[in-house]
């Protein structure tokens, strides 16, 4: 089956929004992808609760619809809602397993519960060329610290 074009509606809410376009490509269910729809604008006009129910029936609709299952991620980690962002991170990874974005915003869901090692695995994978590159190798870094401590410096080390 052919697969849906990008609409403009989506690539607007997308930038409003800063979740990457390549997250958008999607479904062949018409009306999975209008409940997706209908979750933006809510969440676009600050009606997160709203936007909750039409994403999470979009994926209902559509079991693979992984934008559906990525922005869902992404609205239940601004409302500290972890675990659940971390069960949409990991359905995206499952349908998508090289995904940097998905990578990324699991890693931080991980790092917010406090497990560092799940953490520094997926930001590990948030490849060079991803947008969010450089912010992943920071947490990295903040992981290890909490891990290991600090690197020792030649300017820490005690001289004898």
């Amino acid at each position: 089956m052919k697969r849906p074009a990008l609409t403009q509606a989506a690539i607007t809410i997308s930038l409003a929004l800063s979740i990457p376009v390549s997250v958008l490509a999607q479904s062949t269910d018409p009306q999975a992808d209008s409940m997706y729809e209908l979750g933006m604008t809510a969440s676009k006009q600050g009606s997160q609760d709203s936007a909750i129910l039409f994403l999470k029936r979009a994926t209902v609709i559509e079991p693979n619809h992984t934008a559906a299952q990525y922005n869902l991620g992404l609205i239940y980690q601004t409302r500290n809602r972890y675990r659940e962002a971390i069960q949409c991170f990991q359905e995206v990874l499952r349908m998508k397993p090289l995904n940097s974005d998905a990578h990324y915003q699991l890693g931080l869901a991980y790092r917010s519960l406090g497990q560092l090692d799940d953490a520094r695995r997926h930001l590990s994978d948030v490849l060079p060329s991803n947008i969010h590159f450089t912010e992943a190798q920071t947490c990295i870094a903040k992981v290890n610290d909490q891990l290991f401590g600090p690197p020792v410096s030649e300017n820490n080390v005690a001289r004898k």
